[in-house]
């Protein structure tokens, strides 16, 4: 079937979530984490047997199943959802549901927008040639910049020395954002511009960039360091530990340039085929031919596996009682994660295709939640309820 015919088949992932060992076992404080997904119509991302080995497929199941701990399992990692993705979810997919387009739905987190090593990517470059930088993928000069003399335009460009180089040093080294914007003549250009208007040369970072990278890596620091603390059973104010990296003690965020000529590194970042580059787990499910969207930041109501992860983390803990060893624990959660019935993980969605439908009708807050609980029996709040005093007022 044509990609144009094809029919579209909405999949829905999450990262992970975790289920602790029951009070009854204090010997094995370990932690099961699950990563998997939901087709909408069908339910868990699974195949059978016969059909695995029909296809040819790796596993039968796209969920995984991992035991960290510091003699367990790697804890969870973008190399491992990659290969998840790549290898389990994406081919179940496609075996189970022949000619058609898949929609991956991810939750939006910093693994999530990972890129590849090599990705076009301006923070991985050094302004220099050479030295401790990345080794990017090559690109084309963009077609679409005017300050490129027109005969550069669209020629393939690598993004590191060749190997005979006149310069040996040099030989197969990164080129750095100097060169690279050099052989497309936006170096030469900006340089004119700011030697003309007597203005001083631009250098790497401005302030308001360096401010805004500083901002980012402390956010990633607060959130590495509040997951850490959450696994040894501790709370951490992610805010605050950010504020404290930062060596500030007030709330403002410096927000970036809003110009893209402050900077080398803002030039750098705004052309086209820096601009066109996606997150590595983008790019493996719209190279298999599917779509990648993700969810809203802090929405993570919209997915409505996180619904089915309370229904098995409940059934879990109503039966955990009976375990007495961690052999019985993990039998007891594999058979937990698998008890959600298709007709209960249908209502999951329908849930979420209301809360949908809320937001898209401009309900917020306590009138959302109104609307939800009033409509609960529909498949979407219907437009009346904007005329509903007690939706209303909330």
């Amino acid at each position: 079937m044509p990609p144009a015919a094809a029919a579209v088949v909405e999949v829905w992932a999450e990262p992970g979530d975790h289920q602790h060992q029951p009070t009854t076992q204090p010997l094995n404080p370990q932690a099961q984490w699950v990563v998997g997904g939901n087709v909408k119509f069908k339910g868990r991302l699974v195949v059978l047997p016969e059909d695995q080995k029909a296809h040819n497929l790796s596993a039968n199941d796209a969920a995984t199943v991992i035991y960290p701990g510091s003699q367990g399992d790697p804890w969870w990692d973008m190399n491992q959802l990659c290969k998840q993705v790549a290898e389990k979810a994406i081919p179940i997919f496609e075996a189970t549901n022949p000619g058609c387009q898949g929609v991956f739905v991810f939750d939006c987190s910093l693994a999530h927008g990972a890129y590849a090593p090599n990705a076009l990517h301006a923070q991985s470059m050094n302004l220099n040639p050479g030295g401790k930088q990345a080794r990017l993928c090559d690109t084309f000069i963009p077609v679409d910049d005017p300050h490129i003399p027109e005969e550069r335009r669209g020629q393939r460009q690598s993004m590191c020395f060749p190997i005979n180089y006149h310069i040996p040093s040099l030989a197969g080294q990164p080129k750095g954002i100097e060169q690279v914007l050099s052989e497309g003549g936006i170096w030469q250009h900006y340089s004119r511009v700011r030697f003309a208007s007597r203005l001083p040369m631009l250098q790497l970072k401005c302030k308001e960039c360096a401010a805004s990278a500083a901002a980012k890596e402390a956010e990633v620091r607060a959130a590495n360091l509040a997951k850490q603390a959450e696994n040894k059973g501790y709370f951490v104010d992610q805010e605050q530990c950010v504020r404290e990296i930062l060596g500030s003690t007030n709330n403002r965020t410096e927000l970036p340039s809003k110009a893209k000529d402050c900077c080398w590194l803002q030039i750098m970042a705004s052309q086209s085929d820096f601009q066109a580059e996606r997150p590595l787990l983008q790019t493996i499910v719209e190279e298999a031919g599917h779509t990648c969207l993700f969810l809203p930041k802090f929405h993570c109501e919209l997915n409505p596996i996180e619904l089915l992860w309370a229904y098995v983390k409940s059934d879990y803990q109503r039966q955990s009682h009976t375990c007495q060893t961690w052999k019985e624990s993990r039998a007891l959660f594999e058979k937990s994660r698998r008890s959600c019935p298709l007709s209960t993980i249908r209502k999951f969605f329908r849930k979420i295709d209301r809360q949908h439908s809320a937001y898209a009708l401009g309900l917020t807050g306590p009138a959302a939640q109104k609307a939800m609980k009033k409509y609960s029996s529909h498949r979407r709040i219907p437009k009346t309820a904007l005329m509903d005093v007690s939706v209303i007022a909330g």
